[in-house]
């Protein structure tokens, strides 16, 4: 029994850093190289992968940087 009398206790979430961004909850561009932006022809255009930030939200973990483990 549960210490508030609600029922069974759940078991505390397990969790690992994500291996997909190393527990980071984003990833480096690799279009941009993290730059987020490119210099063609003496001007600068923005990286269309990242929309200029250099890098984006792990979709693996969805920028939380850790994951469940069973």
């Amino acid at each position: 029994m549960s210490i508030l009398g609600l029922g069974k206790q759940q078991p505390p979430l397990k969790t690992k850093d994500c291996p997909e961004c190393e527990g980071k909850g984003y990833i480096i561009c690799p279009e941009c190289d993290g730059k987020g932006k490119f210099y063609p022809f003496n001007s600068i255009s923005y990286c269309y992968h990242c929309n200029g930030k250099g890098k984006y939200t792990c979709d693996n973990c969805h920028g939380l940087g850790w994951v469940k483990v069973n």
